[in-house]
């Protein structure tokens, strides 16, 4: 599978997350926290936070997928796919520190 196909597609989902996910109710698309007991919004910080920050790595992703492809070098590959896959880890634990700050935040209100 060409990383080019492969940046379109995390685009779409990205977009999905950010914009469809935070929408709750009999949504069941988007990223789930841990925390998701703690307060009813954390289902739309987490979603909003997450979409964010997948919408930039893919479109970095998409980015660099590009050059290298216009540029015909394919020794990179590998890793910009491991890169993509350490910023979605990353993603996560910035989207977790996110909604823990927001619920601690509101709850002290």
């Amino acid at each position: 599978m060409s990383n080019l196909f492969i940046g379109i597609l995390c685009m779409l989902l990205s977009l999905v997350i950010f914009f469809y996910s935070p929408q709750e109710g009999s949504n069941m698309l988007g990223y789930k926290s841990p925390q998701q007991g703690k307060n009813k919004k954390i289902w739309y910080w987490s979603n909003k936070c997450f979409g964010i920050l997948a919408m930039i790595g893919s479109a970095i992703y998409l980015i660099l997928s590009l050059i290298l492809k216009f540029m015909e070098i394919t020794l990179y590959d590998h890793t910009i796919n491991s890169l993509g896959l350490a910023y979605i880890f990353i993603c996560i634990i910035i989207t977790e520190v996110y909604t823990f700050i927001c619920s601690h935040k509101r709850v002290k209100r």
